[in-house]
C-alpha cells in the first residue's frame, strides 16, 4: 500500500540535470548542456526553414517539429523559472497523510489509484522512449530521410559531414527530450494522483465513519480542516507553476491538430497525406497528454496576483509603488471634449456639443457617400475602413486596439447619460482603503497592481494618440487629395474647397476619438485597478496575517466584511454603467473579425499578400481589444473568488476562529458569487466570452470558405 513515489519521474528529470531537488555543479552542467542542445537544434531548424522556404509544403514538413519544440520550450522554462517552487511542492508532499492513516482497510481502498498511476507511468514512458527511438533510427533505414526533423527543401544531403552532425545532434536531442517530457508529464500526473487520494481521505475524515482514531469530535474536525487547508494551498502552488504552461500546451495542441487536419485534407483525402498527418496528430496527443484536463482555476490570477504578507524590498521606489493611479489622468482627456463628469459650466457644455456635432456630422457624410456611390461589395469593403473602425490609420500599422463607430457612439452615450453616476463612483472611490492601511510591506504588494496599470495606460494612450495623429499626417505628407476616412466613389479625390472641408471635419473627429477613447477606457481600467487592490486588501484582512492594527478578531472581521460589502456594491454600480457598452463592443468586435476574415479570403485560400496585409491588422486588433477587456473582467472574477478561500484558510486550532461562525458562513456564501462585469445581461466579461467571440468568428470563416469554394466550382 505504497503511494506512487515522486522520485520516479524526478529521476528522469535528474538525468537532464533539471531536478528541483539537486543543485550541485554536475547537475547544473547537465542542465546547461540540455538547454544548449535544445537551443542549437531549434536554431538549425529555423535556419533551414527560413533559407529553404518554398511555400506551404515547407511549413507542412516543418510543422511536426515546430509544435513539439514549442511545447518542449515551455516545459524547460517551468523547470528553470519555477525550480524553487517545484522543490517546495515536492517537499510539501512529504507532509501528506499516508495511505494507512486510517487503517489497512481504508488504505487498500485508497491505494488503487496509486497502483494505476505506477502502471500508467511505465506504459507512458516506454511508449515515449519507443517513439523517440523510432524517430532517431528511421534515417538509418530510410534513405529519403536525411535527418530526424530537418531538411525541408533538399532531396539530397548538403554534405555527409553536416548530415552526420545533424543526425548526432538529433539523436542526443531525442534522448534529452524524452527525459524532460516523460519526467515533467509524469510528475504532473503523480502530483494530481496524490491530491486526489488526499481529498478521498478528507472526505472520509469529515464523515462520521470509523477511522480507527481516538480523536474527539472537535480534534478530528480541527485536524481535518487543517489538512484540507494544506491540500488547497498545495493545489494553488501547483496551479501557479503549471497554469501558464497548460494554457500554451492547450493552444499548441489545438493549432497542431487543426493544422494537421488542414494539411491532410487540403488536396482531398489522399493516402499519403493521411498516413503522414495522422501520425502527426497522434504525436501531438502523446506529447500533450494533459489535453483533456479541465482547468477550473483561471490562469490569469497567477499573472498579476501576489501573495499577501510581508515581502522584501527589491530596490523598488516605495513612494512610487505606494501611490494609487489617479483618475485625473483619464479625466483630463474627457475634459478636453467637454465631458468631464464634475464640470457643468457653459464652456464645458459648448465643447461637448461641438464634439458630438462633429462626430455625427462625419458619420452622416460618410453614410451619404456610401449610399450615393455604392457599386457593389468592393464599395462596402472600402467603407469598412471607415464605418467599422472610425479613426482608422495606415493599415500596415498593427494597433493595439481599433475602436468601432458603434463603440464610440456607445462610449459617448455612457459618458453623457451616466455623467452623475460616474461622478458618484469617483466620489465613492475616495472611501477605498489607502495602500499603506496595513503597513508599508503590505502596501508595496498592493501597489504593484497600480504600478503595472500605470505603465499599461501610459503605453495605451501613447499608441492611440500616435496612430490617430499619423492618420492625419499621412494625408499631409503624401499630399493625398482624398479625404481621410470617406470618399468611396471617386478615384481622383475631391476638389477645393470640399477637400479642405472634409479634412477639417476629419481632424475634428480624430481629436474627439483620441480623447473619448483614452478617457473612457482609462476610467474603465483605473476603476478595475482600484477594485482589484481593494479585493486584495480585503483578502489580506480576512486572513491570518499581521496587518499592524489594534483591532480585535471580532472587530477586524466586522470592519473587513463591511468594506467587502462596499466594494461589491461599487462593482454593481460600475457594471450598471458600462454593461451595455461592453456588449456593443463585443458584438462589433465579432462582426469586425468576421468581416475581416471574409474580405481577406474571398478570392480563395491562401489569401493574396495585399489582402492579408490589409485585413490581418483589423483581425488582430479586434481580437486584442476583446482579449484585453475580457482579461480585466476575468481578473475581477478570479480575485473576488479568492476571498471566501481566505476566510476558510484560517488557523482553526485557535478558539478565536470559532467566533462569529454565522457571519463567516454568510461571508463565504456571498463570496462564492463573484464580483463581475456583464455584457448587457447576456453573459459575463471573462475569458469564456473571449473564447465565444473567437469560436463564432472562425465558425463564420469556415462557413464562408465553404460557400466560396462551392461558388467557384459552379
Amino acid at each position: 500500500m505504497e503511494k506512487a513515489k515522486l522520485s520516479e519521474p524526478l529521476l528522469l528529470i535528474h538525468i537532464a540535470g533539471m531536478s528541483p531537488l539537486v543543485t550541485n555543479k554536475f547537475a547544473l552542467m547537465r542542465s546547461v548542456s540540455s538547454i544548449i542542445i535544445y537551443t542549437l537544434t531549434l536554431l538549425l531548424l529555423l535556419m533551414e526553414l527560413f533559407f529553404n522556404y518554398k511555400g506551404i509544403e515547407t511549413l507542412a514538413r516543418a510543422s511536426e517539429s515546430l509544435f513539439a519544440q514549442y511545447a518542449l520550450a515551455w516545459k524547460i522554462a517551468v523547470f528553470v523559472v519555477y525550480k524553487d517552487k517545484l522543490a517546495k511542492v515536492v517537499r510539501r508532499c512529504g507532509n501528506l497523510w499516508s495511505l494507512e492513516e486510517f487503517g489497512e482497510r481504508w488504505g487498500s481502498h485508497f491505494a488503487s489509484q496509486h497502483k494505476f498511476l505506477k502502471k500508467f507511468f511505465r506504459v507512458y514512458n516506454v511508449n515515449l522512449f519507443v517513439l523517440c527511438t523510432q524517430f532517431a533510427l528511421i534515417p538509418l533505414f530510410d534513405e529519403e530521410l536525411n535527418s530526424v526533423m530537418m531538411y525541408y527543401a533538399e532531396d539530397e544531403v548538403v554534405s555527409p559531414a553536416y548530415g552526420n552532425f545533424v543526425y548526432g545532434l538529433h539523436f542526443v536531442y531525442m534522448f534529452v527530450a524524452a527525459c524532460i517530457v516523460g519526467g515533467f508529464d509524469c510528475l504532473f500526473f503523480y502530483l494530481i494522483g496524490h491530491i486526489v487520494s488526499e481529498f478521498k481521505m478528507l472526505r472520509v475524515s469529515f464523515s462520521d465513519k470509523d477511522i480507527g482514531k481516538s480523536w474527539t469530535y472537535r480534534e478530528r474536525f480541527r485536524r481535518s480542516i487543517k489538512h484540507h487547508i494544506h491540500i488547497l494551498e498545495l493545489v494553488e502552488d501547483i496551479n501557479e507553476i503549471y497554469s501558464t504552461m497548460l494554457l500554451n500546451q492547450h493552444m499548441c495542441s489545438l493549432f497542431g491538430i487543426c493544422f494537421g487536419i488542414f494539411l491532410m485534407t487540403k488536396d482531398g483525402f489522399d493516402f499519403f497525406h493521411l498516413q503522414t498527418y495522422r501520425r502527426f496528430k497522434k504525436n501531438i496527443s502523446e506529447y500533450h497528454p494533459t489535453l483533456n484536463i479541465s482547468l477550473n482555476t483561471p490562469p490569469t490570477s497567477s499573472l498579476l496576483f501576489y501573495k499577501s504578507g510581508p515581502t522584501p524590498s527589491r530596490g523598488i521606489n516605495l513612494a512610487r509603488t505606494m501611490d494609487k493611479v489617479e483618475f485625473a489622468d483619464p479625466l483630463l482627456f474627457l475634459n478636453l471634449i467637454g465631458m468631464h463628469p464634475f464640470k457643468t459650466d457653459t464652456f464645458s457644455k459648448t465643447r461637448q456639443i461641438i464634439s458630438i456635432s462633429v462626430f455625427f456630422l462625419v458619420i452622416f457624410s460618410g453614410l451619404l457617400e456610401l449610399i450615393f456611390n455604392s457599386q457593389g461589395l468592393e464599395t462596402f469593403a472600402r467603407a469598412s475602413d471607415t464605418m467599422v473602425p472610425q479613426c482608422q490609420v495606415d493599415l500596415q500599422i498593427q494597433m493595439l486596439i481599433k475602436i468601432t463607430v458603434f463603440q464610440l457612439i456607445g462610449k459617448i452615450a455612457v459618458v453623457v447619460v451616466y455623467k452623475k453616476e460616474i461622478a458618484q463612483l469617483l466620489q465613492d472611490s475616495e472611501k477605498f482603503w489607502p495602500l499603506d492601511r496595513f503597513g508599508d510591506q503590505h502596501g508595496e504588494t498592493f501597489g504593484r497592481t497600480h504600478t503595472l496599470l500605470r505603465r499599461f495606460f501610459r503605453v495605451y494612450k501613447v499608441m492611440i494618440t500616435f496612430t490617430c495623429l499619423e492618420f492625419i499626417a499621412v494625408k499631409v505628407i503624401f499630399k493625398i487629395k482624398k479625404p481621410v476616412a470617406i470618399c468611396y466613389g471617386e478615384s481622383k479625390g475631391l476638389e477645393a474647397p470640399y477637400e479642405q472641408l472634409y479634412f477639417l471635419l476629419h481632424m475634428g473627429i480624430t481629436w474627439v476619438s483620441i480623447n473619448i477613447i483614452n478617457g473612457f477606457d482609462g476610467l474603465f481600467f483605473y476603476f478595475i485597478g482600484h477594485v482589484l487592490s481593494e479585493l486584495h486588501m480585503v483578502k489580506t484582512a480576512f486572513g491570518n496575517y499581521d496587518i499592524g492594527t489594534n483591532w480585535s478578531d471580532t472587530e477586524r472581521f466586522k470592519i473587513t466584511a463591511k468594506h467587502h460589502s462596499f466594494v461589491l456594491d461599487f462593482v454593481y454600480k460600475f457594471n450598471k454603467i458600462c454593461s451595455s457598452v461592453l456588449l456593443t463592443q463585443h458584438v462589433t468586435c465579432l462582426f469586425g473579425i468576421c468581416f475581416g476574415l471574409f474580405l481577406m479570403d474571398k478570392d480563395g485560400i491562401p489569401p493574396e499578400v495585399d489582402r492579408a496585409t490589409k485585413y490581418m491588422p483589423y483581425i488582430i486588433s479586434f481580437a486584442l481589444q476583446t482579449l484585453t477587456f475580457c482579461f480585466a473582467g476575468n481578473l475581477l472574477i478570479t480575485w473576488s473568488l479568492e476571498i471566501p478561500n481566505e476566510i476558510y484558510f484560517n488557523d482553526w486550532s485557535r478558539d478565536a476562529s470559532y467566533r462569529n461562525k454565522t457571519d463567516k458562513i454568510i461571508s463565504m456564501c456571498r463570496g462564492q458569487r463573484p464580483a463581475k462585469l456583464t455584457l448587457g445581461g447576456f453573459g459575463d466579461l471573462d475569458l469564456e466570452s473571449f473564447k465565444m467571440v473567437m469560436k463564432n468568428a472562425f465558425s463564420f470563416f469556415a462557413f464562408m470558405n465553404t460557400m466560396i469554394g462551392q461558388h467557384n466550382q459552379e
